[in-house]
């Protein structure tokens, strides 16, 4: 069996996993400005395959993570911010309210640290599927069709806000929709983030983010 190199550098990697290294992760940190460092940080563990995007106050990668024999599919979210003091704390409170959430409503928090250069990361787990409103228009769904989405998310933002927690930054990219245009499936992404790290990050309002994004979906479709 050939050896998995980075394809960045060429340094060998653990067998199976493919992406970049330990090291051209730190390289990539720098070039996409989050001045990240997981050396002897439990994100080290990560292998990172892609850059999903990034926002100004911080970046997403697409990353493989061992877990047991196997490996999974995880979105490596860094914070170009210093972590506040109280971080732990108030993450780990959101990962424990989020455990009793649907599975299928969020996107799950498997977990966060602190980086050696003091600065926040979170570890979702990777999900597929269509901006809400990219789905809207690639399935060409009907108005009732899009009011019955509707309504799921706001089942799940209900739950989400019933355990005491706000999502803070609803948008379209925050709600990703997978299936198809008879059985859609919405989750919704970066749920304990602004938790996690208010008032270091802005954070809007839930019910009238989502109100203004549901509305511009159901306008999109004329009957």
């Amino acid at each position: 069996m050939s050896e998995t190199r980075c394809p960045n550098c060429g340094q060998p990697l653990a067998a199976g996993v493919g992406g970049l290294c330990a090291m051209c992760l730190l390289r990539l940190a720098a070039v996409t400005g989050t001045g990240a460092s997981f050396e002897d940080d439990p994100a080290a563990t990560c292998r990172v395959l892609s850059v999903l995007g990034g926002t100004d106050h911080g970046s997403c990668y697409l990353a493989v993570r061992p877990k047991g024999d196997a490996r999974v599919l995880v979105v490596l979210k860094t914070i170009d911010r210093q972590a506040p003091a109280d971080f732990a704390a108030r993450a780990r409170s959101a990962r424990e309210k989020m455990r009793t959430l649907p599975a299928a409503a969020v996107a799950r928090l498997q977990d966060h640290g602190v980086t050696a250069s003091g600065q926040p990361y979170f570890l979702f787990d990777y999900v597929r599927g269509l901006p809400i409103d990219v789905f809207c228009s690639r399935f060409d769904l009907r108005r009732e069709q899009r009011l019955a989405l509707a309504k799921r998310v706001d089942a799940v933002l209900d739950a989400i806000h019933a355990m005491g927690l706000t999502h803070g930054a609803i948008s379209s990219t925050n709600i990703l929709v997978s299936g198809t245009a008879a059985a859609p499936e919405p989750r919704v992404l970066d749920l304990g983030v602004r938790a996690s790290l208010a008032p270091l990050l802005p954070c809007g309002d839930d019910a009238a983010d989502w109100g203004r994004l549901s509305k511009s979906i159901q306008k999109e479709h004329s009957t």
